[in-house]
């Protein structure tokens, strides 16, 4: 137990940095940025990333926001949300990132407890929670690291902690997923290098989700057309031979569904062309959508 005592020792004042990437931001990334001024955690930094921000109130606010000690706002042409996240990372002072988008924001213990189950584990790993919806739901998400569903589905959130160091080798955001799901390819591509991910047993990150939201539009049109671009990154991976091994390595594994419903998720994939594959994906995002809407409606 000396080492782990030892390892939570040097931990104690290790800084993070929270990553928010904004573009024409400004009537959410207020709240956002506070949570993150409240974290009960006290060694943070917040690191801004106008990204081609043109709207003049987001432009006023991010001017008034750089004068305050704890945040720095860099601006950049625009690049999209992956392109903004890896300025972010690269301006990072902190061993530990938290990227969080300006719509989004932490509960105030978060990183701390986020921090605490990092320093429980002897090896490092990636840490995340259950997610918190508001806007037009109100719920709960149960989040869920199956390295197999993790192929198929993409179960954890976007805003984790992540260990600066595992970056050494792997690049963090593909910028040319522009359309969305770039954490999904990146969560990918850390299972494979076989990374860890753990879990903290609390929902400390709220996600607010609006009927306008980027899934619900461009990136649900272009599901099936990102996914396939995964898979042909990391084909290898993708082969029968191991998937099945993964499969089998992951069956003790906690996950949303049955995996075997992934296997035939798989056969359909290779089966059936993709564009009828993605029309008719975008029709369930659509049907899903109009049955939220008939029950805010009648509540």
């Amino acid at each position: 137990m000396g080492g782990l005592s030892a390892k939570r020792d040097i931990l104690k004042n290790e800084l993070v940095s929270i990553i928010i990437p904004c573009c024409n931001s400004g009537k959410t990334i207020s709240r956002t940025v506070e949570s993150a001024k409240s974290q009960t955690w006290p060694n943070i930094e917040i690191i801004i990333i106008n990204d081609g921000s043109t709207d003049k109130k987001t432009l006023t606010l991010l001017k008034k926001l750089s004068n305050e000690s704890e945040i720095k706002v860099y601006s950049q042409k625009n690049k999209g949300l992956p392109g903004a996240r890896n300025a972010g990372f690269e301006l990072a002072n902190g061993n530990f990132i938290l990227p969080l988008d300006s719509d989004d924001w932490l509960h105030e213990n978060a990183i701390e407890l986020m921090m605490q189950t990092y320093t429980s584990k002897r090896r490092s790993h990636v840490v995340y929670s259950d997610i918190k919806i508001e806007g037009i739901e109100d719920c709960i998400k149960k989040t869920f690291c199956n390295p197999f569903e993790q192929l198929f589905s993409n179960q954890l959130p976007y805003s984790m902690l992540f260990p600066k160091h595992i970056f050494k080798n792997i690049k963090p955001y593909d910028e040319s997923f522009r359309f969305g799901l770039e954490d999904w390819d990146l969560n990918v591509r850390l299972l494979t290098k076989k990374i860890k991910f753990v879990k903290v047993s609390e929902p400390i990150f709220v996600y607010f989700k609006n009927s306008k939201g980027m899934f619900q539009s461009i990136t649900s049109r272009k599901f099936i057309e990102i996914y396939s671009r995964i898979r042909e990154k990391n084909s290898d991976t993708y082969k029968f031979s191991e998937l099945l091994r993964i499969y089998d390595n992951s069956k003790k594994t906690r996950s949303k569904r049955r995996l075997n419903l992934y296997l035939l998720q798989n056969l359909i994939y290779l089966t059936v062309p993709l564009k009828l594959l993605n029309k008719f994906y975008f029709i369930l995002i659509k049907v899903k959508a109009r049955k939220l809407k008939f029950y805010l409606d009648a509540n």
